[in-house]
């Protein structure tokens, strides 16, 4: 008789975040929901992180652009659930994936360092890479939502973040 995998299924290996970007350009194309070069550029805000209110960048800004949502704030699942909000059913699935890097720093003893801000000083700075002993690239992935169209109990904060963009726009005739 063969061998049943009913209660312990064989595990699947994990995609790289090479397969993942890949994938996801690969769908985009056969949806055919277009890159931003093959589209007119509408809403110029760049994508943001509703709670951070970090801006994404890089590969992340281009697949975020990419989508034309109606707002360009964004969460994680457990970022809407610690704004009070939740990813609703129409979010389902639709999460953009979203890569993360930065070096980890540790020292002699295996300690883990945190790296100083970029306003640092030089002196500050060296005194840090004096104190590191071994540096470890990290890359992680995750999956975001556009809080306008995915979440459900984010206004509040969107209606915030709004009226912010607004006041901070620079008008046409003040642009370089």
């Amino acid at each position: 008789m063969g061998k049943s995998y009913k209660k312990n299924p064989p595990s699947t290996p994990k995609k790289t975040s090479e397969e993942l970007r890949l994938e996801h350009i690969v769908k985009m194309m056969k949806d055919n929901e277009g890159f931003p070069w093959r589209r007119p550029w509408g809403n110029i805000t760049p994508p943001e992180n509703l709670l951070t209110k970090d801006p994404y960048n890089g590969f992340n800004a281009l697949f975020l652009t990419s989508y034309d949502h109606p707002d360009p704030y964004y969460v994680t699942f457990n970022q809407a659930k610690e704004l009070g909000g939740y990813v609703g059913k129409q979010g389902k699935g639709q999460g953009i994936p979203i890569f993360f890097y930065k070096m980890l720093f540790y020292d002699a003893n295996g300690n883990y360092l945190k790296a100083p801000p970029p306003s640092a000083s030089k002196a500050d700075i060296k005194a840090f890479e004096a104190k590191v002993d071994k540096k470890i690239p990290y890359l992680n992935h995750s999956h975001v939502f556009n809080a306008a169209l995915h979440c459900e109990g984010l206004e509040p904060h969107l209606e915030k973040r709004r009226e912010l963009s607004i006041k901070n726009r620079v008008p046409p005739e003040e642009r370089h």
